[in-house]
């Protein structure tokens, strides 16, 4: 009984994330930019790390704090974000997967 609820609960998730796919996918590759500003740094340090590893301060934040020391509280989410660093398209997609895992995990 407790598998078949559980199968039932993947199936729905499944059904969930496949129509957010449906409607969010062409809303996501219509936009020119990421709505989003912050999205621009995550995806900034995730081509910093993919082109010299893991670093200490960001050079281009010069005048904050985070140039001097780089405390990265989201480590793993730019670790994450590497292959999709590469253009703002590869950001928008990464942020329909997200929207997806999300819709899919509600």
């Amino acid at each position: 009984m407790e598998s078949a609820r559980h199968e039932r609960e993947a199936r729905l998730a499944a059904a969930a994330a496949a129509i957010g796919a449906a409607v969010l996918t062409p809303i996501f590759l219509s936009l020119r930019s990421i709505p989003d500003l912050t999205s621009y740094y995550h995806l900034a340090v995730a081509r910093l790390y993919a082109s010299h590893g893991l670093v200490r301060a960001l050079p281009w934040a010069r005048f904050s704090l985070l140039g001097v020391r780089l405390g990265d509280k989201e480590l793993f989410f730019h670790l994450l974000l590497i292959p999709f660093s590469g253009s703002p398209a590869g950001g928008r997609g990464a942020l329909l997967l997200l929207n997806l895992a999300v819709i899919a995990a509600i």
